[in-house]
C-alpha cells in the first residue's frame, strides 16, 4: 500500500509539473534571429510585476516601480483605431495577439519608429510608434526583471532598445515623451536585473536616474542629457 501511494505521488507530480510547462511555454513557436535563447523565446510572457520591486546587490538595492499612475496607463492601455479599405475598426491591446517572448522581441523588433501627430487611424503595422512602442516596452520591462530570464536574453533586448531610442530621438521622428519614457525605463530595468555596477552606483548619486526606474514619474529630456547618460550605460554594458 505505501509503495502503490509513493508511485501515485510520483505520478501526480511529474503530471502537474507537464501541465505547468505547457501553461508556461509555447514549444511550437518559431524563434527569432535575435540571440534570445530557446528557453526563453517559447516562454508566455508573465505581464507582472505590476507594483514597487528591489534588486537587492552585495552593497545596496535599487527600487524599481512599475506601478502606472492614471496617465501612464492611458498610454499603456491605449485602444487604438486603424483603418481597411475607408472601414474603420477598433484594436484591443497588442499584447493580446503575442503569446510569448519570441513573439514580443520580434514585433518590438520589426516595429518601425512611425510616429505622427494624429492618433485616429493608420495602416497596421505601419503604426504610430507612440502607441504601440510604450506597450511593447513596458512588457518587455516586465518579461527581462524576472529572475528566470537569462543574462543572454537581456542584452538582446536592451541593444534593440538602444536602438530604438536613437529612431526616437532622432529629428525624422515626431515622438512623445511617454513613448521615450517607456523605452528608458526598458533599459533602466535590464541594467538595475544585471546589477551592471557602474550604473548602480550612478543611481544611488543621481535622482534623475532614480526617477528613470519609476515608471510614472516623470523625467526633463529638453537637452536629452539623461536619455544620452541611459544609453552610454547601455552602450558600455553591452560591449563588454
Amino acid at each position: 500500500m505505501k509503495t502503490n501511494i509513493l508511485f501515485l505521488a510520483g505520478f501526480l507530480t511529474v503530471f502537474m509539473c507537464s501541465c505547468q510547462s505547457e501553461l508556461d511555454t509555447i514549444p511550437d513557436y518559431d524563434i527569432p534571429d535575435y540571440d534570445i535563447p530557446y528557453h526563453d523565446a517559447v516562454k508566455r510572457l508573465p505581464h507582472t510585476p505590476t507594483g514597487i520591486e528591489y534588486v537587492k546587490t552585495t552593497k545596496q538595492s535599487v527600487k524599481i516601480d512599475f506601478s502606472l499612475d492614471k496617465d501612464m496607463a492611458n498610454v499603456i492601455n491605449y485602444l487604438f483605431t486603424y483603418q481597411i479599405d475607408n472601414e474603420n475598426f477598433t484594436c484591443g491591446n497588442i499584447l493580446d495577439t503575442i503569446p510569448s517572448i519570441g513573439k514580443l522581441v520580434t514585433v518590438y523588433k520589426e516595429q518601425q519608429p512611425y510616429f505622427f501627430l494624429s492618433y485616429s487611424s493608420f495602416y497596421w503595422p505601419c503604426g504610430d510608434g507612440n502607441i504601440i512602442f510604450p506597450k511593447l516596452e513596458y512588457a518587455l520591462a516586465q518579461v527581462c526583471f524576472q529572475d528566470n530570464c537569462s543574462s543572454d536574453t537581456r542584452k538582446a533586448i536592451l541593444k534593440i532598445a538602444v536602438d530604438k531610442q536613437k529612431q526616437m530621438l532622432s529629428r525624422q521622428c515626431v515622438t512623445n515623451f511617454q513613448a521615450v519614457r517607456v523605452n528608458m525605463f526598458l533599459m533602466a530595468v535590464i541594467l538595475a536585473k544585471e546589477k551592471n555596477v557602474a550604473f548602480i552606483d550612478a543611481v544611488q548619486n543621481n535622482t534623475d536616474l532614480q526617477k528613470v526606474l519609476c515608471i510614472s514619474t516623470g523625467v526633463s529630456l529638453l537637452d536629452n542629457e539623461i536619455s544620452d547618460l541611459l544609453s552610454q550605460f547601455a552602450i558600455n554594458f553591452l560591449s563588454n
